[in-house]
């Protein structure tokens, strides 16, 4: 990655990996240039081309939790070599409003893993291709940033967050083999709940338009490593669900100490309480399963799918543990009914 002395506009970032078994190279390249600071725009274009997983964004690491890359509670074999290009904009329209505009081409091939068969005859489907369009929008009234030479990051703000975004897959375009639409609201708000500490929680709705492979309908993130992740199900096996329309809800209760402060020796480490909830419930529209087979490990979430956890944070000031539970579907094989995650966090 280049630093500010190289530039205070341009970025360059790029690895290169050899893989020992598949004895194939990997690469990536990003390119972000800061056209203006105020008004805010940016533009980032890059290429990657390693083995990943289909659910993330663009440019978006696999494991960024040091934790998860680390330490696995199952072999890892459910990944897939993605060629991924993109070109994204971002960029302000009012004071209270963001929208980034991104252009995408995937290319996923399928593996024994991860297989692509058509429902039609059984036969094996080497790679599909699609080619996106992306509207993202971000209302978020009195919004502040704090920013560095290339990102911004926003400030805690207790007003409510309104993310809406559209994709649009165009068939024939830059070589993509499907059309339709994706349509994702969500609302998300941080509040103070005095003397209870603070509370940060999310409702998200989605639904798929259009007749698509399961591999481009929302395939449910989850986890297999011993990290946290906050953004994914921390009991759910990768690629365990999907769906052509869900929802979503996610809470998490930050306590600040009240309860460890009333134990004399607890309260000096200054310890502090967070609970959990999430739950999805989705739907699998009949026309997209029958393009696809679904793998056998690949479920669909017509009913709750729930996890609740009760955590400890600001251990030596850097470290969270939570331990959750696993509240359905808890007949699914090879998966974790209770389990203990940790990451690492930083708190003032």
């Amino acid at each position: 990655m280049t630093s500010d002395d190289f530039s205070q506009r341009i970025q360059i970032t790029g690895y290169v990996a050899y893989g020992s078994d598949d004895e194939k190279f990997k690469y990536y390249g990003n390119v972000m240039y800061l056209l203006s600071r105020q008004p805010y725009i940016k533009l980032t274009a890059l290429h990657r081309h390693d083995v990943s997983q289909i659910y993330l964004a663009p440019g978006e690491l696999l494991n960024e939790n040091i934790v998860s890359s680390f330490f696995r509670r199952a072999e890892f074999t459910k990944l897939q070599m993605i060629d991924n290009t993109a070109l994204l904009l971002e960029t302000d329209l009012h004071p209270n409003l963001s929208a980034t505009f991104s252009t995408s081409l995937f290319k996923v091939q399928s593996n024994q893993f991860i297989p692509f068969i058509r429902a039609s005859d059984s036969s094996w489907v080497d790679q599909i291709n699609t080619t996106e369009l992306s509207l993202g929008l971000h209302y978020e009234k009195g919004q502040k940033f704090y920013n560095t030479t290339f990102f911004r990051y926003r400030y805690l703000n207790e007003r409510p967050a309104i993310d809406l975004t559209f994709t649009g897959g165009i068939k024939n375009l830059l070589g993509g083999q499907y059309n339709y639409a994706k349509v994702e609201l969500r609302y998300s708000q941080y509040l103070k709940t005095n003397p209870f500490g603070y509370n940060k929680y999310y409702f998200e709705v989605g639904k798929i338009f259009g007749n698509v492979p399961w591999p481009l309908l929302n395939v449910y993130k989850g986890n297999e490593t011993y990290g946290y992740n906050s953004s994914a199900f921390n009991l759910m096996n990768y690629y365990e669900f999907v769906a052509s329309e869900f929802v979503t809800f996610s809470t998490e209760q930050h306590f600040q100490g009240i309860f460890f402060n009333y134990i004399p020796l607890i309260r000096r480490l200054k310890w502090r309480e967070v609970a959990t909830l999430k739950v999805t419930i989705g739907r699998l529209d009949k026309k997209d399963e029958n393009i696809f087979l679904l793998p056998s490990y690949m479920h669909v979430v017509n009913r709750p799918y729930t996890e609740i956890g009760v955590g400890i944070e600001n251990i030596f000031k850097f470290i969270r543990i939570d331990a959750i539970y696993r509240a359905s579907y808890q007949k699914n094989p090879n998966i974790e009914k209770f389990g203990i995650r940790a990451s690492l966090q930083f708190i003032l």
